[in-house]
């Protein structure tokens, strides 16, 4: 009788080891389980994080160009000034395109000096831009050197030199009429009395 005793318990606890073997081995997995998913949600977050950061990279790659930028674009383009000078007939005029750095009157009378249409030394004591009734009128006023030069001419190549400049200042301000005096005065050559606005020169 002691010995089934003896066997009953052995095998009791034989059943016993092995069902603690079996929880014991189930708790392991279930870590090895939360260890993967744990990595997993790791692996997941770090890639969540290096696209947003190449998301952000590609935001500042495609960034539009700024005011700034644009206004320097605008800046470094260049200008021309279509100058006119007489052919060599003294019977029309020849259009020319010139870069220049900027426009205003000052450029303009020295580019007109450089092609030999007005003389070195000629200045502007004034200019003024207005309206009227719609339309747009340059006033000028030079120094003697103009006058000097215009009574040098016959007829044609007065004509001719006084439709240079005031076209080239016409074109370069679009403005319809051209008046000029000397020094203050209204000019009269042995030719023509300047006291009404010269127009475009079609020739």
């Amino acid at each position: 009788m002691k010995k089934i005793y003896v066997i009953i318990f052995a095998v009791t606890l034989l059943a016993f080891s092995f069902t603690a073997c079996q929880g014991k081995d189930a708790d392991v997995t279930t870590t090895e389980k939360e260890n993967i998913s744990t990595e997993g949600t790791m692996e997941h977050k770090e890639d969540s994080e290096d696209n947003e950061e190449a998301t952000t990279k590609e935001d500042i790659t495609t960034e539009e160009p700024t005011e700034a930028t644009e206004e320097k674009t605008e800046e470094e383009k260049s200008l021309f000034l279509t100058l006119y000078t007489p052919n060599e007939n003294v019977d029309g005029l020849i259009e020319t395109d010139i870069e220049v750095s900027e426009l205003n009157e000052f450029v303009i009378l020295n580019e007109l000096i450089e092609a030999n249409v007005l003389k070195d030394g000629t200045a502007i004591n004034g200019f003024e831009k207005t309206t009227e009734e719609g339309k747009e009128y340059l006033i000028l006023d030079f120094n003697e050197k103009l006058g000097e030069l215009l009574n040098s001419y016959g007829s044609s190549g007065e004509y001719v030199t006084m439709a240079s400049i005031a076209n080239t200042f016409l074109k370069a301000y679009d403005a319809d009429f051209f008046q000029f005096t000397i020094n203050g005065e209204i000019f009269e050559s042995g030719h023509i009395i300047y006291d009404e606005p010269i127009g475009f020169s079609g020739f």
